[in-house]
């Protein structure tokens, strides 16, 4: 099994390159917690909040990318897609926050809500305390 995953990390690393995506700059979600307890060990890992800290023990327990979102404040359905020149202008605290264009994109009705596949959560479908129904993406 450990293989497996190994091979599955590999994989993804190679995907992130044939998008233009530098692996070891936009680390996926998996690969970036296991980096953290690699350097740290398992306290090394920050816990968010409830809900997406027991997605981030899944994750980290079979070296699966999982993300979530609030399906409450998701807008028509979620979709992955290049990103466009006008999602740079949605949902992003900054500049460098925003996606590129061509960029791979978690995106719903109102713009993104993932960079890079699995790269960085946007900030208005993210779990929250205050989420009560959620939406996960489990990528193999």
């Amino acid at each position: 099994m450990a293989c497996a995953r190994e091979s599955t990390l590999r994989l993804w690393r190679e995907a992130y390159s044939a998008f233009g995506a530098t692996p070891s700059a936009y680390p996926r979600s998996a690969e970036s917690l296991i980096q953290l307890v690699v350097k740290g060990g398992a306290d090394a890992v920050p816990g968010i909040n409830c809900l997406v800290d027991a997605y981030n023990s899944v994750s980290l327990a079979h070296l699966l990318p999982i993300g979530g979102e609030d399906l409450d404040r998701l807008a028509g359905a979620c979709v992955l897609r290049f990103a466009a020149t006008q999602d740079a202008d949605v949902d992003a605290t900054t500049a460098a926050d925003a996606p590129k264009a061509g960029e791979v994109i978690w995106a719903d009705d109102l713009g993104w809500t993932c960079r890079r596949w699995n790269w960085r959560q946007g900030p208005r479908t993210r779990l929250t305390e205050s989420t009560r129904h959620a939406y996960f993406i489990i990528e193999e």
